[in-house]
Protein backbone atom coordinates (compact mmCIF):
# COMPACT_ATOMS: atom_id res chain seq x y z
CA UNK A 1 0.00 0.00 0.00
CA UNK A 2 0.92 3.65 -0.26
CA UNK A 3 1.54 3.76 3.51
CA UNK A 4 4.93 2.06 3.01
CA UNK A 5 6.21 4.26 0.15
CA UNK A 6 9.38 6.15 1.10
CA UNK A 7 10.31 7.81 -2.20
CA UNK A 8 8.62 9.22 -5.34
CA UNK A 9 10.26 10.39 -8.57
CA UNK A 10 7.79 11.86 -11.10
CA UNK A 11 8.28 13.33 -14.58
CA UNK A 12 6.14 16.48 -14.50
CA UNK A 13 6.40 17.12 -18.25
CA UNK A 14 3.65 14.51 -18.66
CA UNK A 15 1.39 15.81 -15.85
CA UNK A 16 -1.23 18.53 -16.35
CA UNK A 17 -2.49 18.85 -12.78
CA UNK A 18 -1.55 17.49 -9.39
CA UNK A 19 -3.55 17.47 -6.15
CA UNK A 20 -0.62 17.59 -3.76
CA UNK A 21 -2.66 16.79 -0.68
CA UNK A 22 -5.05 14.22 -2.08
CA UNK A 23 -5.81 11.02 -0.17
CA UNK A 24 -3.06 9.27 -2.13
CA UNK A 25 -0.34 11.58 -0.79
CA UNK A 26 -1.69 12.00 2.73
CA UNK A 27 -1.46 8.26 3.28
CA UNK A 28 2.28 8.28 2.54
CA UNK A 29 3.31 8.85 6.16
CA UNK A 30 6.80 7.41 5.59
CA UNK A 31 7.62 9.49 2.50
CA UNK A 32 11.18 10.82 2.79
CA UNK A 33 12.19 11.48 -0.83
CA UNK A 34 10.03 13.51 -3.24
CA UNK A 35 11.33 14.55 -6.66
CA UNK A 36 9.26 16.27 -9.35
CA UNK A 37 11.45 16.79 -12.40
CA UNK A 38 11.03 17.81 -16.04
CA UNK A 39 12.64 15.51 -18.58
CA UNK A 40 11.78 17.53 -21.70
CA UNK A 41 14.58 19.54 -23.29
CA UNK A 42 14.18 23.25 -22.49
CA UNK A 43 10.77 22.35 -21.19
CA UNK A 44 8.65 24.52 -18.93
CA UNK A 45 6.68 23.05 -16.09
CA UNK A 46 3.09 24.21 -16.57
CA UNK A 47 1.52 21.70 -14.21
CA UNK A 48 -1.31 23.11 -12.12
CA UNK A 49 -1.07 22.54 -8.37
CA UNK A 50 -4.04 22.53 -6.04
CA UNK A 51 -4.64 22.04 -2.30
CA UNK A 52 -1.27 23.51 -1.38
CA UNK A 53 -2.14 25.07 1.99
CA UNK A 54 -2.54 22.16 4.37
CA UNK A 55 0.79 20.80 5.69
CA UNK A 56 1.72 17.20 5.04
CA UNK A 57 4.76 14.91 4.55
CA UNK A 58 5.78 14.56 8.20
CA UNK A 59 8.98 12.60 7.43
CA UNK A 60 10.15 14.39 4.26
CA UNK A 61 13.96 14.79 4.07
CA UNK A 62 14.53 15.73 0.43
CA UNK A 63 12.20 17.83 -1.73
CA UNK A 64 13.15 18.55 -5.35
CA UNK A 65 10.72 20.37 -7.65
CA UNK A 66 11.89 21.61 -11.03
CA UNK A 67 9.84 24.62 -12.13
CA UNK A 68 7.85 24.85 -8.90
CA UNK A 69 4.93 27.07 -10.04
CA UNK A 70 3.95 28.96 -6.87
CA UNK A 71 5.51 31.99 -5.17
CA UNK A 72 5.96 30.39 -1.75
CA UNK A 73 7.17 27.00 -0.64
CA UNK A 74 4.65 24.28 0.22
CA UNK A 75 3.79 23.82 3.88
CA UNK A 76 5.39 20.83 5.54
CA UNK A 77 4.23 19.20 8.77
CA UNK A 78 7.72 18.94 10.30
CA UNK A 79 10.00 21.27 8.31
CA UNK A 80 12.84 20.83 10.82
CA UNK A 81 13.43 17.37 9.35
CA UNK A 82 14.00 18.73 5.83
CA UNK A 83 17.67 18.38 4.88
CA UNK A 84 17.79 19.12 1.15
CA UNK A 85 15.57 21.57 -0.70
CA UNK A 86 16.02 22.11 -4.44
CA UNK A 87 13.63 24.21 -6.51
CA UNK A 88 15.51 25.14 -9.71
CA UNK A 89 13.81 27.36 -12.31
CA UNK A 90 10.99 28.14 -9.93
CA UNK A 91 8.78 31.18 -9.32
CA UNK A 92 9.52 31.37 -5.60
CA UNK A 93 9.78 34.93 -4.26
CA UNK A 94 10.48 34.37 -0.60
CA UNK A 95 12.01 31.94 1.86
CA UNK A 96 10.20 31.38 5.12
CA UNK A 97 6.72 32.43 6.12
CA UNK A 98 6.12 33.17 9.76
CA UNK A 99 8.72 30.61 10.77
CA UNK A 100 6.94 27.88 8.85
CA UNK A 101 10.02 26.66 6.96
CA UNK A 102 12.35 26.22 9.92
CA UNK A 103 14.54 23.75 8.08
CA UNK A 104 17.99 22.33 8.64
CA UNK A 105 18.91 22.70 4.99
CA UNK A 106 22.27 21.25 5.92
CA UNK A 107 23.49 20.77 2.38
CA UNK A 108 21.85 22.57 -0.52
CA UNK A 109 19.47 25.33 -1.41
CA UNK A 110 19.23 25.55 -5.18
CA UNK A 111 16.82 27.93 -6.80
CA UNK A 112 16.41 30.13 -9.83
CA UNK A 113 14.29 32.98 -11.15
CA UNK A 114 12.77 35.36 -8.61
CA UNK A 115 14.19 33.50 -5.59
CA UNK A 116 14.60 35.45 -2.34
CA UNK A 117 13.43 38.81 -3.60
CA UNK A 118 12.32 39.53 -0.05
CA UNK A 119 14.45 39.37 3.07
CA UNK A 120 14.19 35.90 4.60
CA UNK A 121 12.50 35.51 7.94
CA UNK A 122 15.11 35.91 10.76
CA UNK A 123 14.09 32.63 12.36
CA UNK A 124 14.63 30.94 9.00
CA UNK A 125 18.11 32.43 8.65
CA UNK A 126 19.12 31.16 12.09
CA UNK A 127 18.34 27.65 10.94
CA UNK A 128 21.01 27.80 8.21
CA UNK A 129 23.93 27.14 10.55
CA UNK A 130 24.59 23.79 8.90
CA UNK A 131 24.40 25.07 5.33
CA UNK A 132 27.37 24.01 3.21
CA UNK A 133 26.22 24.94 -0.32
CA UNK A 134 24.17 27.98 -1.34
CA UNK A 135 23.25 28.11 -5.02
CA UNK A 136 21.08 31.01 -6.18
CA UNK A 137 22.11 30.92 -9.84
CA UNK A 138 19.75 32.68 -12.21
CA UNK A 139 17.86 34.58 -9.51
CA UNK A 140 17.71 37.65 -11.71
CA UNK A 141 15.68 39.69 -9.21
CA UNK A 142 18.02 39.12 -6.27
CA UNK A 143 19.67 42.48 -5.53
CA UNK A 144 20.88 42.01 -1.98
CA UNK A 145 22.30 39.14 -0.01
CA UNK A 146 21.39 39.52 3.68
CA UNK A 147 24.52 39.70 5.83
CA UNK A 148 22.91 37.27 8.28
CA UNK A 149 22.85 34.49 5.73
CA UNK A 150 26.65 34.51 5.76
CA UNK A 151 26.61 33.44 9.40
CA UNK A 152 26.58 29.87 8.11
CA UNK A 153 30.14 29.13 9.19
CA UNK A 154 30.19 25.76 7.45
CA UNK A 155 29.47 27.11 3.96
CA UNK A 156 31.81 25.70 1.32
CA UNK A 157 30.19 26.89 -1.92
CA UNK A 158 28.31 30.08 -2.73
CA UNK A 159 27.06 30.40 -6.32
CA UNK A 160 25.36 33.68 -7.24
CA UNK A 161 25.68 33.49 -11.04
CA UNK A 162 23.34 35.77 -12.99
CA UNK A 163 21.89 37.57 -9.98
CA UNK A 164 21.31 41.34 -9.76
CA UNK A 165 23.44 41.63 -6.64
CA UNK A 166 25.30 44.95 -6.39
CA UNK A 167 27.70 44.19 -3.56
CA UNK A 168 28.75 41.41 -1.23
CA UNK A 169 28.31 41.88 2.51
CA UNK A 170 31.57 42.54 4.36
CA UNK A 171 30.66 39.59 6.58
CA UNK A 172 31.71 37.28 3.75
CA UNK A 173 35.15 37.25 5.38
CA UNK A 174 33.64 35.07 8.12
CA UNK A 175 33.23 32.15 5.71
CA UNK A 176 36.53 30.57 6.67
CA UNK A 177 35.64 27.27 4.97
CA UNK A 178 34.46 28.72 1.66
CA UNK A 179 36.07 26.88 -1.27
CA UNK A 180 34.09 28.15 -4.27
CA UNK A 181 32.70 31.63 -4.96
CA UNK A 182 30.79 31.97 -8.25
CA UNK A 183 29.77 35.45 -9.46
CA UNK A 184 29.54 34.81 -13.19
CA UNK A 185 27.43 37.38 -15.11
CA UNK A 186 26.68 39.45 -12.01
CA UNK A 187 26.59 42.55 -14.21
CA UNK A 188 25.45 44.91 -11.47
CA UNK A 189 28.21 43.96 -9.07
CA UNK A 190 30.17 47.16 -8.45
CA UNK A 191 33.12 45.99 -6.38
CA UNK A 192 34.55 43.21 -4.24
CA UNK A 193 34.90 43.69 -0.48
CA UNK A 194 38.44 43.99 0.88
CA UNK A 195 37.62 41.20 3.33
CA UNK A 196 37.37 38.79 0.40
CA UNK A 197 41.09 38.19 0.70
CA UNK A 198 40.61 36.78 4.20
CA UNK A 199 39.05 33.67 2.67
CA UNK A 200 42.10 31.51 3.23
CA UNK A 201 40.36 28.32 2.05
CA UNK A 202 39.09 29.74 -1.26
CA UNK A 203 40.15 27.60 -4.25
CA UNK A 204 37.83 28.78 -7.05
CA UNK A 205 36.96 32.42 -7.78
CA UNK A 206 34.75 32.90 -10.85
CA UNK A 207 34.10 36.50 -11.99
CA UNK A 208 33.36 35.92 -15.69
CA UNK A 209 31.17 38.62 -17.19
CA UNK A 210 31.07 40.99 -14.16
CA UNK A 211 31.19 44.88 -14.56
CA UNK A 212 33.79 45.23 -11.87
CA UNK A 213 36.73 47.28 -13.12
CA UNK A 214 39.17 46.91 -10.25
CA UNK A 215 40.46 43.98 -8.19
CA UNK A 216 41.42 44.23 -4.50
CA UNK A 217 45.09 45.14 -4.09
CA UNK A 218 45.49 42.41 -1.47
CA UNK A 219 44.44 39.73 -3.93
CA UNK A 220 47.74 37.92 -3.44
CA UNK A 221 46.62 36.87 0.03
CA UNK A 222 44.30 34.21 -1.38
CA UNK A 223 47.03 31.63 -0.90
CA UNK A 224 44.76 28.61 -1.53
CA UNK A 225 43.39 29.89 -4.86
CA UNK A 226 43.72 27.31 -7.66
CA UNK A 227 41.39 28.61 -10.39
CA UNK A 228 40.79 32.28 -11.17
CA UNK A 229 38.39 33.26 -13.99
CA UNK A 230 37.99 36.83 -15.28
CA UNK A 231 36.64 36.12 -18.77
CA UNK A 232 34.81 39.01 -20.47
CA UNK A 233 35.52 41.53 -17.72
CA UNK A 234 36.63 45.17 -17.98
CA UNK A 235 39.78 45.02 -15.89
CA UNK A 236 42.60 47.20 -17.16
CA UNK A 237 45.28 45.69 -14.96
CA UNK A 238 45.97 42.73 -12.70
CA UNK A 239 47.56 43.43 -9.28
CA UNK A 240 51.26 42.60 -9.27
CA UNK A 241 50.90 40.55 -6.08
CA UNK A 242 49.07 37.87 -8.09
CA UNK A 243 52.53 36.29 -8.28
CA UNK A 244 52.09 35.24 -4.64
CA UNK A 245 49.23 32.89 -5.56
CA UNK A 246 51.57 29.93 -5.41
CA UNK A 247 48.81 27.31 -5.84
CA UNK A 248 47.17 28.95 -8.85
CA UNK A 249 47.13 26.51 -11.77
CA UNK A 250 44.40 27.96 -14.05
CA UNK A 251 44.04 31.63 -14.97
CA UNK A 252 41.39 32.69 -17.52
CA UNK A 253 41.51 36.21 -18.99
CA UNK A 254 40.04 35.68 -22.45
CA UNK A 255 38.08 38.56 -23.99
CA UNK A 256 39.41 41.06 -21.41
CA UNK A 257 39.60 43.72 -24.11
CA UNK A 258 40.92 46.52 -21.87
CA UNK A 259 43.80 44.55 -20.39
CA UNK A 260 47.10 46.00 -21.62
CA UNK A 261 49.72 43.95 -19.78
CA UNK A 262 50.23 40.95 -17.54
CA UNK A 263 52.32 41.06 -14.38
CA UNK A 264 54.68 38.24 -13.50
CA UNK A 265 52.59 35.15 -12.90
CA UNK A 266 52.88 32.38 -10.27
CA UNK A 267 55.59 29.85 -11.03
CA UNK A 268 53.28 26.82 -10.83
CA UNK A 269 50.69 28.10 -13.32
CA UNK A 270 49.61 25.28 -15.66
CA UNK A 271 47.02 26.99 -17.85
CA UNK A 272 46.70 30.57 -19.06
CA UNK A 273 43.85 31.57 -21.37
CA UNK A 274 44.42 35.15 -22.54
CA UNK A 275 42.89 34.84 -26.00
CA UNK A 276 41.09 37.82 -27.60
CA UNK A 277 42.70 40.38 -25.31
CA UNK A 278 42.82 43.03 -28.03
CA UNK A 279 44.81 45.63 -26.05
CA UNK A 280 47.36 43.20 -24.57
CA UNK A 281 50.92 44.32 -25.36
CA UNK A 282 53.23 42.98 -22.65
CA UNK A 283 53.54 39.60 -20.93
CA UNK A 284 56.20 40.36 -18.28
CA UNK A 285 58.53 37.42 -18.86
CA UNK A 286 55.75 34.85 -19.08
CA UNK A 287 58.10 31.95 -19.69
CA UNK A 288 59.98 32.35 -16.46
CA UNK A 289 57.30 29.96 -15.21
CA UNK A 290 58.76 26.61 -14.18
CA UNK A 291 58.06 23.60 -16.41
CA UNK A 292 59.28 20.84 -14.13
CA UNK A 293 56.99 17.83 -14.44
CA UNK A 294 53.99 19.87 -15.60
CA UNK A 295 52.13 20.15 -18.89
CA UNK A 296 51.53 23.80 -19.81
CA UNK A 297 48.69 25.27 -21.87
CA UNK A 298 49.04 28.90 -22.91
CA UNK A 299 46.46 30.51 -25.22
CA UNK A 300 47.58 33.88 -26.59
CA UNK A 301 46.30 33.80 -30.18
CA UNK A 302 44.53 36.78 -31.80
CA UNK A 303 46.44 39.20 -29.54
CA UNK A 304 48.00 41.15 -32.41
CA UNK A 305 49.38 43.98 -30.28
CA UNK A 306 51.78 41.73 -28.41
CA UNK A 307 55.37 42.90 -28.58
CA UNK A 308 57.17 41.01 -31.39
CA UNK A 309 60.33 40.60 -29.37
CA UNK A 310 58.35 38.96 -26.59
CA UNK A 311 56.71 36.61 -29.08
CA UNK A 312 60.11 35.67 -30.45
CA UNK A 313 61.33 35.01 -26.93
CA UNK A 314 58.31 32.80 -26.26
CA UNK A 315 59.01 30.69 -29.34
CA UNK A 316 62.71 30.35 -28.55
CA UNK A 317 61.95 29.40 -24.96
CA UNK A 318 59.34 26.83 -26.04
CA UNK A 319 61.83 25.22 -28.42
CA UNK A 320 64.41 25.06 -25.66
CA UNK A 321 61.91 23.36 -23.36
CA UNK A 322 61.21 20.77 -26.05
CA UNK A 323 64.93 20.06 -26.38
CA UNK A 324 65.28 19.76 -22.60
CA UNK A 325 62.40 17.29 -22.39
CA UNK A 326 63.84 15.30 -25.26
CA UNK A 327 66.94 14.46 -23.25
CA UNK A 328 66.86 10.89 -21.91
CA UNK A 329 66.86 11.77 -18.21
CA UNK A 330 64.34 14.59 -18.43
CA UNK A 331 61.96 12.61 -20.65
CA UNK A 332 62.06 9.65 -18.28
CA UNK A 333 61.19 11.90 -15.34
CA UNK A 334 58.40 13.59 -17.30
CA UNK A 335 56.98 10.29 -18.58
CA UNK A 336 56.90 8.79 -15.08
CA UNK A 337 54.98 11.81 -13.88
CA UNK A 338 52.57 11.71 -16.85
CA UNK A 339 51.57 8.17 -15.94
CA UNK A 340 49.86 9.70 -12.93
CA UNK A 341 47.99 12.24 -15.05
CA UNK A 342 44.87 11.33 -17.01
CA UNK A 343 43.94 12.62 -20.46
CA UNK A 344 43.19 15.46 -21.35
CA UNK A 345 45.47 16.89 -18.65
CA UNK A 346 48.44 15.46 -20.58
CA UNK A 347 48.05 17.89 -23.44
CA UNK A 348 50.34 20.88 -23.71
CA UNK A 349 50.47 23.80 -26.14
CA UNK A 350 51.36 27.43 -26.68
CA UNK A 351 49.27 29.44 -29.16
CA UNK A 352 50.59 32.81 -30.34
CA UNK A 353 49.30 35.15 -33.06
Amino acid sequence: GTEEIEGICLDMSKVEEIHLYSDTFTKMRKLRFLKFYNSSINGENKCKVSNIQDPVFPEIRYLFWHGYPLKSLPSITHPAKLVLLEVPHSNIQQLGDGGQHHCKLSQIITAARNFVTKTPNPSFIRSLNKLTILNLSGCSQLKRLPAEILSAGNMEEMILNGTAIEELPSSIECLSRLLHLGLRDCKRLKSLPKGLCKLKSLKFLILNGCGITQLPENLGQLFSLEEFCLRKTKFEKIPTNVIHLSRLHSFCLSYCERLQSLPKLPCNLKELDADHCAALESLSDLFSISYDYYIRCFELSTNYKLDRNELRSILEDALQKIQDMASTTRWKQLYENLEKISYPERRGYVYVP
